[in-house]
């Protein structure tokens, strides 16, 4: 009875329920609790956190978005609201999130080369370890997946006899790691968190890409053979669609990105071009195995890892708009083809 009536109450002063808030992105810990006429900017509640035991009082205003000089400048201005959360997401000395999350997931794939090639386990199990802390400061969840990914990869594609007493060390300490890192740091709890929001629902699961992603798909359907210029989805959003909650990004993902923005064709070309070099890259494997230069297994492994990290990255990134990720994709397929003609001039 006293939820009817709170619900009754809300709607004659016009506010808007916090589940409702919440099943639109905006992410609310325990024991939190307002007081009457609280406003939250419910067209971009996804941009607002608040942690556990917090507490408004009357009349608390929370606005992420800015359009006082819209019409002066023709853009407004966003930005993420965190109240009471402490140890969020960090870049550390990088200073962006976005780019530590990348270079510790990288960092992680080179530590866990070494480790399951090289004598000196103890010293890559130390990176591994470290590169492993740094990837839960950032609370990048796609990285971290991919870090395990690559981990289980790079012990079926080493050689080592000793492969599974290295893999089942690892993983203990690792389990061991990540459990004290959760106890300790609230940065990584989050991430645990997000990992766990992979089973809820779509908005949540997705950070509310799958509307991006619906969009994308409508615009291709729309302009299937060309699409509409490459680069050109955020312009487009804005100037088409006014959803409330969802700001125009970025598609976050490459492939719905390339069908919206250079139909099938543009679309076509790219994707056959990485499923060709990976596939290329593959069929190199015995040659390296024949050659048995741990150098030369050591850039191949990174080589089809790196690539792979991109790929997989692309589900939910990015990487095709910015220089920084795709500069590895790129340096990874330039030693692929270095290995490919060390291997036929190899007697």
């Amino acid at each position: 009875m006293k939820k009817i009536i709170k619900k009754i109450l809300l709607r004659i002063r016009g506010e808007i329920p916090l589940e409702k808030l919440k099943s639109r992105g905006m992410k609310v810990g325990t024991d939190f609790w307002y007081g009457d006429n609280c406003t939250f900017d419910v067209s971009h509640c996804w941009l607002i956190s608040i942690g556990n035991n917090v507490t408004f009082s009357s009349r608390v205003h929370l606005l992420a978005h800015d359009a006082s000089l819209k019409k002066m400048t023709g853009y407004a201005k966003i930005g993420l609201i965190n109240i009471g959360i402490t140890g969020s997401k960090s870049g550390g000395l990088v200073g962006d999130y976005q780019a530590a999350g990348m270079m510790m997931s990288i960092s992680c794939i080179l530590f866990m080369i070494d480790y399951f090639n090289d004598k000196d386990e103890k010293k890559n199990l130390v990176g591994i370890l470290l590169s492993v802390s740094g990837l839960f400061i950032s609370g990048k969840r796609m990285f971290s997946l991919i870090a395990i990914f690559a981990f289980v990869l790079i012990y079926l594609l080493s050689e080592r006899e000793n492969r599974k007493v290295r893999f089942w060390g690892a993983l203990i300490l690792l389990i061991i790691g990540a459990a004290i890192l959760y106890a300790a740091m609230p940065s990584a709890r989050e991430l645990f968190l997000r990992i766990t929001e992979l089973s809820g629902n779509e908005t949540n699961m997705t950070s509310g890409r799958n509307v991006l992603w619906e969009k994308a798909i409508e615009i291709f359907n729309e302009h299937k053979l060309y699409g509409i210029g490459f680069g050109g989805f955020q312009t487009y959003y804005e100037n088409h669609y006014n959803i409330p909650g969802i700001q125009a990004f970025l598609t976050h993902n490459i492939y719905y990105g390339l069908l919206s923005e250079t139909g099938i064709i543009g679309f076509g070309i790219y994707v056959s071009l990485i499923v060709y070099m990976l596939c290329k890259s593959f069929r190199l494997r015995k040659k390296v195995q024949s050659i048995n230069k741990y150098n030369v297994t050591y850039i191949y492994t990174y080589s089809i890892l790196m690539q792979l990290w991109f790929i997989l990255y692309g589900f939910t990134g990015n990487g095709i708009y910015d220089a920084n990720e795709t500069f590895f994709y790129f340096s990874a397929v330039a030693m692929m083809l270095s290995i490919n003609q060390y291997c036929s001039k190899y007697k």
